[in-house]
């Protein structure tokens, strides 16, 4: 891994070049019933050798004291080198943004968004394995926290905000998304 950043005032940029080379990397894959909720089964598989490597760019500006969007953007090849296959269940790009507003000391509104790129997933269909690339798509959330004192923060917000459900694209999402989530918390600390 090697990364860079600058530091500017109101505003900072960084870029981080990495590699990993694995051995037994465990991953599952679908073997039955794929595609059907509640029904698809899936067994663990060793990698023998793998690799993933890629890039990361991020970026923050802070054109008021109170106001500050930063995003990153991942691009990875993640490669199964015994297959000789992209590994499976691992997006080629990845973008983060977030828009933070904190309008007074200790209160502070966010809108988040995340964009999640095509991947592979492999399906095992009698003596066959095939590839099946999945849609991107993206999840957005809106939180706010207030301090109540030194040690307690009041945390609400809504995850997903616009519903957006994966398993209505395509049951072959593996990690389902719950739907619009409402949330409420309080977070301490000792």
């Amino acid at each position: 891994e090697f990364g860079a950043s600058y530091v500017g005032k109101g505003w900072n940029v960084g870029v981080t070049l990495f590699r990993n080379d694995l051995r037994g990397l465990v991953q599952t894959i679908c073997v039955e019933f794929c595609g059907i909720r509640g029904k698809e089964r899936r067994a663990y598989v060793n990698v023998n050798r793998a690799r993933t490597q890629g890039v990361e760019l991020s970026a923050e500006v802070q054109p008021l004291s109170t106001l500050t969007l930063d995003a990153s953007y991942t691009h990875v090849d993640p490669r199964d080198i015994s297959a000789s296959r992209e590994l499976a269940e691992r997006p080629n790009d990845t973008i983060k943004v977030r828009l933070a507003w904190e309008p007074l000391p200790g209160t502070a509104f966010n809108i988040r968004g995340r964009y999640i790129g095509k991947q592979t997933i492999y399906q095992t269909v009698g003596t066959a394995t095939n590839a099946v690339r999945l849609d991107a798509y993206d999840l957005w959330s809106l939180d706010a926290s207030h301090a109540l004192n030194d040690r307690l923060t009041l945390k609400a917000g809504v995850d997903n905000l616009f519903g957006k459900r994966l398993a209505e694209t395509s049951a072959l999402y593996s990690f389902a998304e719950p739907g619009r989530v409402f949330f409420v918390g309080l977070g301490a600390n000792f």
